[in-house]
Parts: structure tokens; C-alpha cells; sequence
């Protein structure tokens, strides 16, 4: 108990944990509870608020209606951390709320100019028939993942350490993607790889300066690394919350305490 805090009425304040917003945009494959899960078990003096991707997919701007959640939560936050994609409107969201807020960054997906092809690829994903030869193979996908149990364990396996995927994750992701939101997501697939294709805005990017990087040692995360300082975990891949969540919660606590 914090002796130094005492209401009114001389009562000591048990003051209360450190709240901490998380949130992934590797949909539908990841994003509930047991993506947290082991970070929770890592971290037990924190309160983590989870947010859910999935939540937007019928949202008329997905990233927009992420980006205002993210600011509400966050007001009454102690930290954030963001999971792949979701990088932008954390930081997005941070800037609006407390520039100085603790940020750390897992695998993040961050574009950080508007560069020329960048620009040329949201372009071809807008032509009608690109939109539609997406959404025709995202649809047929999405068909096999509802039936074929062994082809979701192999695209979890793009994003999480083998070893570390279990029974129970496998059956959240599949829970997921029988959920009607990812029906919805998928006939928005554009929309959805547009959001990950959309730089960071340069000003929010500037302002949030208390942030750290974890990425795992694969090629993605090297070019990630050259556009940003990163800690690099050799044990994880591209899901480090669940992988190496001793490593996340060490990094979150030496953030929060800096």
C-alpha cells in the first residue's frame, strides 16, 4: 500500500494498476483473449484493456473508427502497446491524447513516408478489377479456413512460433473466423489492405517519442529495423506476445518506469 496516498478523510488510497491498452490488427487469426493471454501471465501487476480489430470491420472507415477507440480508451491509459499494423493509429491515438505516453511497438508494420510505390500500389488496389480478383480470392479463402482446420494451424504459423501455438489458440482462430465480422472484413479487403498500407502521419510519428520496438531476428524485421530503433528478440518471430512474453514484460516495465 502507497502510505503517501490518503483521501479526504485520511484513509490510505490503494492506488491501482497500471492500465495498459493492447491491440493487434492480424485478423481474424489472432486478436482475442489467448493472444494476450501469456503477456497477462507475464505481467500480473498490470490491467490490460484489449481492443479488437475485428470490432471495425463493418466500421465505414476502418482505420478511423480504430483510431477514435484507441483515443477514448487511452484517456484514461498508462501505456499502449501495438501488435503489427496496428502501429499507425496507436501512435496516431497517442499523440492526441499524451505524446509522452509509454508506446512499445511488437513486429510493428509501419510505413513512415508516402513513398512513390507505396502511393502506386493503394492506387492498383482501388482498380475494379483488382478489387474484385481480392475479394474473389480472399472470399475462397475464407471458404477453406471455415473447414480445414490444418489450413488455419498453417497460417497461424506465419505469425507464431510453432511451438507456441496451441489446441486452444487454434480454436480461438477458428472461433474468429466463423465470427460474421470476418465475413464482413473479408468482403473489405481492400479497405483492410489499404489500412496497412497508410503511412504514419509524420507529426504524430515526431511527437511520440517514448516507444520501443521488439521484432524478432527474420527479414521483415530487418527492414523494419532500418527504419526505426529496435530491440531484437532472437526467440520471436512475428508475434512476441505470445512467444516471448517475459521479454515484453520486461520491456513494458523498464518503459513505464522510464
Amino acid at each position: 500500500m502507497n502510505e503517501a496516498a490518503v483521501s479526504g478523510n485520511g484513509v490510505p488510497v490503494v492506488p491501482r494498476a497500471s492500465r495498459v491498452v493492447v491491440i493487434t490488427s492480424d485478423a481474424p487469426y489472432l486478436g482475442g483473449p489467448l493472444t494476450w493471454a501469456a503477456l497477462r501471465a507475464s505481467a500480473l501487476e498490470f490491467e490490460f484493456v484489449e481492443i479488437d480489430t475485428l470490432a471495425f470491420a463493418d466500421a465505414p472507415d476502418i482505420g478511423a473508427a480504430v483510431e477514435d477507440a484507441l483515443t477514448a480508451v487511452l484517456r484514461d491509459a498508462d501505456a499502449a502497446i501495438a501488435h503489427s499494423s496496428a502501429a499507425r493509429p496507436v501512435i496516431q491515438a497517442v499523440s492526441r491524447v499524451r505524446p509522452d505516453m509509454p508506446v512499445l511497438l511488437l513486429s510493428p508494420m509501419l510505413l513512415t513516408r508516402d513513398a512513390p510505390h507505396v502511393r502506386l500500389v493503394r492506387a492498383v488496389l482501388r482498380h475494379t478489377f483488382v478489387a474484385r480478383l481480392l475479394r474473389n480470392y480472399a472470399r475462397s479463402k475464407h471458404r477453406r479456413l471455415l473447414t480445414d482446420r490444418d489450413y488455419v494451424t498453417k497460417q497461424l504459423n506465419l505469425l507464431v512460433r510453432s511451438d507456441r501455438i496451441t489446441g486452444a489458440l487454434i480454436d480461438e482462430a477458428q472461433a474468429r473466423i466463423r465470427d460474421p465480422r470476418t465475413a464482413d472484413a473479408v468482403e473489405r479487403t481492400v479497405d483492410v489492405l489499404t489500412f496497412s498500407l497508410t503511412p504514419v502521419d509524420t507529426a504524430a510519428n515526431v511527437r511520440v517519442r517514448n516507444r520501443l520496438a521488439l521484432i524478432g531476428p527474420g527479414i521483415l524485421e530487418r527492414k523494419t529495423a532500418k527504419r526505426m530503433t529496435c530491440t531484437v528478440l532472437p526467440s520471436a518471430t512475428r508475434s512476441p506476445m505470445i512467444e516471448t512474453p517475459d521479454d515484453v514484460a520486461r520491456a513494458l516495465r523498464s518503459l513505464l518506469a522510464s
